[in-house]
Parts: structure tokens; sequence; C-alpha cells
């Protein structure tokens, strides 16, 4: 039994996949010759060499129309996807800076993410432009997107990020608002845990063995002194390691009461601040909202520690939430009209007196990368205070638990 419209969705992407492997325009056009010459000046402007494995899936994914690139954390996938990019550039000819490219000649690179914040690492991280799913295709609010099949992107290649991320509806649009003559590439982790909407659609790629894949298993950040990739992936191999609690370069465990969880976090972050860290530069991840050891209770505690009241220090309240001039604050909502999406994580910068504003109602201006967003007082539901945020990573495994414990 299926909502019509997952139904519909899911129909709608075998369509999309089908369009995309059976397209008459791709040809592998390149001999082997070629495409090794072009990783070689790749591999020359990074001073780099790449293993085995990432050399297959570079040259994997310049042949395929479609194909899925995965692997666990610190094997090297943000990696191959610059080596993609590069090597694609090389072998067509086509420049990678954007300025080279206007309106009738657009950028012929798409890189993607579900989120905000996924996409800025990956901006980062490649130093290429990425930007949200929603905003490749132009949704602007509800349902509606400016892309489609009768309005299809432009674009030679197109790399999604984070693809496990991903829901069934989100999918399909993407899949329809594709020209045929483009190349796709879906990177992701497959033991991610699923998209929080509908849908497992990258576990479903891969399980269906109609897409090409290549997995990356070899831990390249060990060399970096990581010891939290080799203890991520000990552990997805369900082992439990013998220095599990014992204190490392790159990691600390500390084993304490529910009731005490609030003041050693403080404690934590204290100690972090007085070294120069920034609230910017500390992240608290918790599973639940609620309750003595909460999301909630964490993030008033972190308010009061980084950005304690003052006579010259503006607030704002809304309901049981109140916000301080210099808040790190999370979006909750997307906002496609001011470009900002669900996930972002910004600094309140300035609060206005209900007297000072046009709108004669209070407001707080945030700001998010470099964009002010205007928030009447009664937007502010759209906002939290961010030095601690929902893990749904933590979140599902005490599901997982729980339910291992009740079987």
């Amino acid at each position: 039994m299926y909502l019509p419209q997952l139904y519909y969705a899911e129909k709608g992407i075998v369509t999309g996949i089908k369009k995309l492997t059976c397209q008459t325009a791709f040809q592998e056009e390149f001999s082997d010759a070629e495409f090794l010459a072009a990783l070689g000046e790749v591999e020359e402007k990074f001073h780099m060499q790449y293993a085995q494995s990432q050399k297959e899936a570079i040259k994997q994914a310049i042949q395929s129309p479609v194909m899925i690139l995965t692997g666990g954390p610190g094997t090297g996938k943000t990696t191959v996807i610059q080596g993609i990019v590069d090597v694609y550039a090389k072998l067509h000819d086509l420049s990678l800076n954007p300025k080279d490219y206007d309106d009738e000649h657009p950028y012929p690179f798409l890189l993607v993410a579900p989120t905000g914040r996924a996409a800025k690492r990956m901006n980062e991280s490649t130093g290429l432009p990425a930007v949200t799913i929603h905003r490749l295709l132009g949704w602007n609010g509800g349902a509606g997107f400016a892309h489609s099949d009768e309005n299809p992107i432009e674009g030679k290649l197109l790399v999604v990020d984070e693809m496990s991320m991903v829901d069934i509806w989100l999918a399909n649009q993407l899949l329809k608002s594709l020209p045929e003559d483009i190349q796709l590439v879906l990177v992701g982790d497959e033991d991610q845990l699923p998209s929080v909407g509908p849908g497992q659609v990258l576990r479903d790629f891969l399980q269906s063995a109609t897409i090409p894949v290549v997995r990356l298993t070899d831990i390249f950040r060990q060399s970096e002194g990581s010891s939290i990739i080799s203890l991520a992936h000990r552990i997805k191999q369900g082992e439990m390691p013998d220095d599990l609690l014992a204190p490392k370069e790159d990691r600390r465990f500390f084993e304490c009461h529910q009731r005490q969880l609030v003041d050693a976090i403080c404690q934590i972050s204290r100690s972090a601040y007085k070294k120069g860290f920034t609230p910017k530069d500390i992240q608290v991840l918790a599973p639940m909202y609620r309750g003595n050891a909460g999301i909630e209770k964490i993030n008033e505690a972190l308010q009061e520690l980084f950005n304690p009241p003052t006579d010259q220090k503006r607030s704002i309240t809304f309901g049981e939430r109140f916000f301080r001039v210099g808040d790190k604050v999370l979006q909750l909502v997307n906002n496609p009209d001011e470009q900002i999406f669900n996930g972002d994580i910004g600094e309140v910068a300035a609060i206005f007196k209900a007297k000072e504003t046009v709108d004669k109602e209070d407001t707080l201006i945030a700001q998010f990368d470099g964009i002010e967003v205007k928030y009447l007082k009664h937007d502010l539901n759209q906002l939290t205070l961010a030095y601690c945020c929902f893990d749904s990573q933590i979140a599902g495994q005490r599901i997982s638990n729980r339910h291992s414990a009740d079987c």
C-alpha cells in the first residue's frame, strides 16, 4: 500500500534513472591514455597521488552517465569528488573558474548537497561552488520548483554529496529536472541513517544493482592522526576496541550521571574557551531535547557561559526562549526567499525594539555567512539556540539499543 504521492515519486525516480542510464547522447569519448594523462596533470596540480581505488572511482565517473560513490568516513570521498571534477574539466577542456561563464554559457559543474551545512563543507573542501539541492532546483516555497522536466537545469556534470539524506520526494524532483546529456555522480555513506523524509533512496539504489557503484574501503585520514576514523570503522565491523575509553589526542570519554552531564559539558567547554576556542569552534551534540540532560537545558547553560547578559547587550524573548546579540542560532525551516535553509547556523547580529522599526514589532537580525536575515518577533519560531544541536545518529543509536534491549 502506498500514499499516492510516494508511489508516483518512486515511479518517477525509476523513470529518471532509466533516462540517464539509457541516454543515447552519452558516449565514452576518451582512451585510457587520455584519461591517465589528465589524471596525472591533476595529481601534479594537488601534489598528491591517488590510490588505485580512487583512480578507479574517477575513471568510472568519467565513463558513466550515472555512478554511485560510497564509503565510510575517512575513505577519501571528498578527494575523489575533486578529482572527478578536475579530470572531467581537463578531458573536456573546460575552465573551473565560474567567472569564465555567463548566462548563455552557464557553469557546467554543479555540486550540491541536501543541507546548507553540507553544501558549505563541500565548497570548503573542494574550493568549488556548491549549493543546496533546493537552491539548484529553484525552490520557491511549499512544493514549487522552478526546474522540472519541462524546464531542466543546465550543466554537464552534477555531483550530489550526502545522498543518504535525500528523501524520495526530493530525489524525484532532482532526477526529473536533469537534462538528457548530464552526467550524475551520487556520493554518500550507505551506513548513515536514512533521510528524515520518506524513503531510503541511496540504500535502495545500491541494492538495486542497476547503477555502477564504487565502494571506497581504504582509510586515508588515519595518516592525519585521527583515532576517531579507525574507531568508527571498527565499531561498524562489530568490534569493541579495548581502548574505547582510553584518553586519545583527538577524543576523551567522561563517565558521569545524567544530573552531572550539563555541568560536565560546561566545564569542558569553559576549558576550551580559555584555550582560545570560540563558540563557533565548539559544537555540542545531543540525542534528545527535553529533560535534565536535554538540548534545551544544555543550550541555556552554554548561553550563560559563552554569552552572558550585560546591561549593554540586547535580548528578545519568544515563549520560553530568549536570544541575545552574539548568540549562536540554528535555522529550523527552509526560507528560499532569503536563501537560508533548515540546518544553517548563524549569529544574532542585532535586536531592535518595536518603536525603532518600520514594522512596529520587535525585530531580530541574524547573519548566516554574510547573509543578513530579518525576523519579526512572530517569526522567531524559525530559530533556536545552536550551542547544542540534535544529532540524529546518536538518537538513532539510542533507539536501536532500546529495541535490542526490548528484544
